[in-house]
């Protein structure tokens, strides 16, 4: 139902109440209490008056109150007088549900008696209502872990049962308690919490209605009440297409049936819906026809909700006269409601008191006054001398207090947050080794068939490499949760340190390599440890990745120790690299856990943030420490010093007591280049991932010829040799990334117009909108879809192909071209001019020339010069660019919107014209965003502590 916070859980409860005790009609309910009030009559006290009174104070207590509580007061004496448990259930039921709408406190207290007497009947149908009533007063008095453990008695009872009637019960309120919970997540403006409550409500109320649908009698009825729930839900969540399809199918069944009593809530809910959808119209019509209906029964509530909605609909239509009007009778039926609640309230205080102790503790609070008054007087002079000084001094102390409560709490706060994104990062690690378990095993044994072709093979070792990568970083994660448990345990071992650390330096060959970084490795001794060897490889596997991956290409790292036994106390394994380097102002942090920086040439992200952190603890469980001396643009030194104490012995290589051994292992340097006699089109892949580059290699190889670089500066390089048809850019990469290559090129006039599109896993709308600023034509998110890189090349390169035409027929139909950077401008603000009318459906052709005060002709000619487009196609490939940036940064909540906020008339021609220009239809498109984002950790790009 669509209610505002503070009414809501009342609504909803009174509306379920009614549901099941006053179905199946109000001429029904006639008829049947005449006949009880003709039994009434008769003189006989036994318990078939006890039943005649029940059932007839339930058809009483909406109508006549009074004479409700008295049957039932009759019915509860004389059932203790007759001993009749059954009498004194029901009895108990029927109190409740008469002060439900009253006294909140004694509906639960009947409630609670009905329960107990239903327990020893062994009713489990009444035991079912009293747990389902129970659970709806403590929803009303927000005791929400009340009303879940009574809710889900309720449930489990009714699965017991297995009776339709009373499982459509249990699960349509166990849908409300989830309803009511989101409401107060709302109101104390907790928006992630509340949307996963009404989420919660989905799988209940589907039940319901599945419930509702298998009763013999009144199947629709029923089913209409979990439509109209599920309908709030969905408007709750954003999806109001569904939302109002659900709405409609309860207001038909309400008319079906003859429910005037309901139309109110079901006109209203409507209005609500087609208001959010941004149809004010249809919004005003049904909101018009729910103050009809609710102005003959006098429900000020939802009157309430229809002024509110009119209101809302004229204001957004520009109808501020009926807006104003509209808003002024909301505020007064606003005011009359609260003075109805006031008057309930003072009601119930005089309930409470007779009319004597009131006039007692008047007479006592005046007198308590007269004193107070004397008192004052006398103590006037002093106050007026202290107060001053008093409040001073209060106010400095309050401050100081404050001050400590705020350091405290902001300690706490962190400390919190520190052991849940550790707890969290721990459970995400334990369960991503069950799937990558049987990802890389089946894998291991896919590669071991002989008879698998070698480009099939090449890929699953791809496949394979990088899931063991995957499953190293998890396994480091775990060890820092074992580590802060305090449950990690070092196996020391006799260990030969040279042996050890020449192992970590040859795995770590084909990558230095492969990034053309000479790689060093050299030692004076060769000394024992007493060390944890997995540990201490854990420890150098971290710091010698880290120094590759911000080390550019013709630098150099190296690993090396130089240790005398006679006058060192401590073992120092020296890992160097001529890399970025570290800002002087992150340097204490970049051993905390989780913490990553940031550098002005590097922007590069990678990791969890875990390694450095992870490296540090496991060297002071050796008794050693890590320490580090950096500077910016020159390269950084960590230290792994490791005590005297572990070293059992060091081997002796010469007399002298000093050995030397250098690995230096220089890169290949393989350059790509094009094949002239191809007439395949050139496309210049820039990718510092390897594997990343051989999987787009693969994926275009048929259709295109594919030039590699692994860094923007070598990208300028190849391009100064030629002219590639199209350019592939990853944004972050070391040495320079995708958007300064990008701008460099963009300044070359020879390069201007090449087609440009940007890959990167960063999907946030600061880093898109950048990328567009640049000039970049397309912009795609890791994991992407390789036929939809494919459709969106091909659309790129006949709009670089048609441009290119037309410029080469502009230039030979004019001797005088004109200047090149003032039709740059006016292309902008032509562009300007579109985004400025894009929710305009009318805008035209005709209207983009009107408003750039050019001919249509002159239009013509200009776009095609400059883009290569009509100014129809144009318009159109605008508002498609601004439809993709709608849908990745969720502004609009479904695609009907997203049509309409583009300027399309309808969404069939968008969903045709979207799947031509980027390969997948909308849906497709908002669906692989979805599945892109689930469990994705954004943190800040900069230097990487893995």
């Amino acid at each position: 139902m669509i209610f505002k916070p503070t009414d809501y859980i009342l609504f909803s409860l009174l509306f379920i109440i009614l549901l099941f005790y006053s179905f199946p009609g109000l001429s029904q309910q006639s008829a049947k209490l005449d006949s009880l009030l003709q039994e009434l009559k008769k003189p006989e006290k036994d318990t078939n008056r006890v039943e005649v009174l029940v059932h007839a104070s339930g058809l009483l207590h909406y109508t006549e109150k009074p004479k409700a509580k008295s049957y039932a007061r009759e019915a509860l004496a004389l059932s203790t007088e007759l001993s009749y448990t059954g009498g004194l259930a029901n009895a108990s039921r029927i109190m409740g549900n008469i002060y439900q709408s009253e006294v909140l406190d004694s509906a639960l207290y009947y409630y609670l008696e009905s329960l107990q007497y239903y327990q020893i009947l062994d009713d489990s149908l009444g035991c079912i209502d009293a747990y389902y009533n129970i659970a709806n007063v403590y929803l009303q008095l927000s005791n929400f872990e009340a009303a879940k453990k009574n809710q889900l008695l309720c449930c489990e009872l009714a699965e017991k049962v297995n009776n339709h009637e009373y499982l459509f019960r249990a699960k349509n309120g166990m849908g409300i308690y989830y309803i009511g919970l989101g409401q107060y997540q709302e109101e104390n403006k907790d928006s992630l919490a509340a949307l996963e409550s009404y989420r919660e409500a989905i799988p209940f109320l589907s039940e319901a209605a599945q419930h509702a649908a298998s009763m013999d009698k009144h199947s629709e009825y029923y089913k209409s009440q979990a439509y109209g729930n599920l309908a709030y839900v969905k408007t709750a969540l954003g999806d109001y297409d569904t939302a109002l399809t659900l709405a409609m199918q309860m207001l038909k069944t309400y008319k079906a049936y003859g429910y005037t009593a309901y139309y109110p809530i079901s006109y209203s809910q409507i209005a609500d819906i087609y208001l959010k959808l941004g149809n004010y119209r249809q919004s005003i019509v049904y909101a018009s026809t729910s103050l009809e209906w609710s102005s003959e029964t006098d429900n000020l509530y939802a009157m309430s909700e229809s002024y509110e909605i009119l209101y809302k609909a004229h204001k957004a239509m520009g109808n501020y006269k009926e807006a104003v009007l509209f808003g002024q009778q909301m505020f007064d039926l606003s005011r009359k409601i609260l003075n109805k609640e006031r008057e309930e309230q003072i009601a119930q205080m005089q309930t409470k008191y007779d009319t004597k102790q009131i006039a007692q503790e008047n007479k006592l609070l005046k007198k308590e006054a007269e004193i107070a008054e004397i008192s004052i007087k006398k103590q006037r002079v002093y106050v007026v001398l202290t107060s001053g000084l008093m409040i001073l001094i209060v106010a400095i102390t309050l401050l100081i207090y404050k001050n400590l409560l705020n350091k405290k709490h902001f300690a706490k706060k962190v400390q919190d947050l520190q052991t849940a994104q550790a707890r969290w990062f721990a459970s995400i690690a334990h369960e991503l080794r069950t799937p990558l378990t049987l990802i890389c095993g089946p894998v291991r044994n896919i590669i071991r068939d002989q008879s698998l072709p070698e480009s099939l093979v090449d890929e699953l070792e791809m496949v394979k490499k990088n899931g063991e990568q995957l499953a190293s970083r998890v396994n480091e994660i775990l060890e820092v949760s074992r580590l802060e448990s305090g449950k990690s345990v070092v196996n020391l071992q006799p260990e030969d340190l040279a042996v050890l650390a020449r192992n970590v330096v040859d795995s770590f060959q084909p990558l230095a390599k492969q990034q053309r970084v000479a790689l060093k490795f050299s030692y004076n001794v060769s000394p024992v440890l007493n060390i944890d060897a997995h540990k201490v490889t854990t420890i150098l596997n971290n710091l010698l990745s880290n120094a590759l991956k911000f080390t550019p290409s013709g630098g150099t790292v190296s690993i090396d120790w130089d240790f005398d036994q006679a006058s060192d106390t401590s073992l120092d394994i020296k890992v160097s690299d001529t890399g970025i380097g570290i800002a002087e102002k992150d340097l204490p942090h970049i051993f905390e856990r989780f913490y990553q920086v940031s550098h002005s040439q590097q922007t590069q992200s990678g990791g969890s943030g875990v390694g450095l952190a992870l490296a540090r603890e496991l060297a002071l469980l050796h008794g050693g420490l890590i320490t580090v001396s950096s500077r910016e643009n020159q390269g950084s030194t960590f230290v792994l010093s490791l005590p005297k104490s572990l070293i059992e012995e060091v081997g002796d290589f010469s007399a002298s007591g000093s050995y030397a051994m250098e690995h230096t292992y220089e890169p290949d340097i393989v350059m790509s280049q094009k094949n002239e006699r191809s007439n395949k089109p050139s496309i210049l892949l820039v990718e510092d991932h390897s594997d990343m580059r051989h999987y787009i290699c693969k994926c275009l190889g048929n259709d295109y010829q594919v030039i590699e670089a692994p860094d923007g500066r070598q990208a300028l390089e190849i391009i100064r040799e030629f002219t590639p048809d199209l350019i592939i850019s990853d944004m972050m990469m070391p040495v320079m990334d995708g958007l300064n290559f990008a701008r460099k090129l963009k300044e070359d006039p020879k390069h201007k117009l090449t087609p440009f599109i940007i890959l990167t896993a960063h999907a946030n709308e600061r880093d898109k909108l950048m990328a567009y600023r640049t000039g970049v034509d397309d912009y795609m998110v890791k994991p992407f879809d390789a036929e939809e890189l494919r459709v969106r090349i091909q659309n790129l390169l006949f709009n670089a192909l048609e441009r290119k035409k037309t410029i080469e027929e502009s230039l030979a139909l004019s001797d005088q071209v004109q200047a090149p950077t003032h039709e740059e401008e006016l292309v902008k603000e032509l562009e300007k001019l579109v985004k400025e009318h894009l929710s305009d459906s009318p805008f035209s052709i005709s209207s983009l020339a009107n408003h750039a005060a050019m001919s249509e002709s002159s239009l013509r000619r200009l776009l095609k010069k400059m883009t290569g487009l009509s100014p129809g196609q144009f318009i159109r490939d605008i508002r498609l660019q601004e439809a993709i940036f709608f849908l990745e940064s969720h502004r609009y909540k479904t695609i009907s919107e997203v049509v309409y906020a583009v300027g399309f008339e309808d969404t069939s021609s968008f969903t045709r014209l979207f799947k031509k220009r980027f390969g997948k239809s909308p849906t497709a498109y908002l669906e692989t965003i979805s599945k892109r984002n689930v469990g994705r950790n954004i943190t800040s790009a900069g230097f990487d502590n893995d």
